[in-house]
């Protein structure tokens, strides 16, 4: 699917890449890979597996040694319904159905789910905060300007100042 820069400069006979060039796209590859690493630390394969479709991992394989949790997993590959629901929804969608009846098997593969979605929000709020604090708005009390920025909900400007009393020109 994706080449690599070996592969590509090799097959791309027209393309001629500077020695330069590549050492620092590798670099710049194996910096990439470092924070990923940092960010999302190896976990077994089998255990991506499990999160992407359980119906091609076998308990032998799963990342625990517990026998509950394995035997939680044989009764879910072999359950029809689960089958049909899995082709159904996606997998986020998937293991919280099943988290009722399997609560051992989900609750391993929702914690390979849940990293992203919760840093994210933190992540997306510390950013607004350095907006606010960077740009004109360099205010010490950031409360009310934070909290516009974090809320779902679009402000209604003209209703709020169409609520506030005018003042007459002196």
């Amino acid at each position: 699917m994706f080449l690599t820069l070996s592969s590509f400069s090799e097959e791309e006979e027209e393309v001629n890449i500077d020695s330069a060039l590549k050492s620092a796209i590798s670099e710049h590859l194996r910096a990439l890979h470092e924070e990923f690493s940092h960010y999302f630390p190896a976990l077994r394969e089998a255990l991506h597996s499990l999160v992407k479709n359980p119906f091609s991992v076998t308990a032998e394989q799963l990342p625990t040694e517990d026998i509950h949790t394995q035997e939680q997993f044989v009764d879910l590959i072999n359950d029809d319904e689960v089958k049909a629901k899995f082709t159904q929804l996606t997998p986020n969608q998937f293991w919280c159905s099943v988290a009722s009846e399997y609560p051992l098997v989900s609750e391993m593969a929702l914690r390979v789910l849940l990293p992203l979605p919760t840093t994210y929000k933190c992540e997306s709020g510390f950013s607004s905060l350095l907006t606010i604090k960077m740009k004109s708005r360099n205010w010490l009390h950031v409360k009310y300007d934070i909290r516009c920025t974090l809320s779902k909900t679009t402000p209604r400007i003209k209703l709020l100042v169409s609520n506030k009393p005018h003042h007459s020109p002196h």
